[in-house]
């Protein structure tokens, strides 16, 4: 049942241009989950993107950006050993 449901939301429509996958899985597991809530699932959600290049939205790597110092440094975790 579970791959009967991921084939029919592969076959639904492109998003919008610029639409990251991630983004694409995790909105038709949020689906998948409200649809089955009343009954038990097993829903197993691997991302795509494990490897190099990675990619990421303009605005999620200005947020980050923000958080390293001027000489490369982070802001936000200091370790020490």
């Amino acid at each position: 049942m579970a791959i009967v449901v991921w084939q029919k939301a592969c076959r639904r429509k492109n998003g919008p241009s610029g639409e990251y996958l991630t983004d694409r899985l995790t909105d038709e597991a949020e689906k998948f989950i409200t649809d089955k809530k009343d009954q038990p699932f097993f829903l197993f959600l691997p991302y795509y993107g494990v490897h190099t290049p990675l990619q990421a939205k303009k605005e999620d790597v200005e947020y980050f950006r923000s958080k390293i110092d001027p000489d490369g440094n982070q802001k936000t975790l200091r370790m020490r050993l």
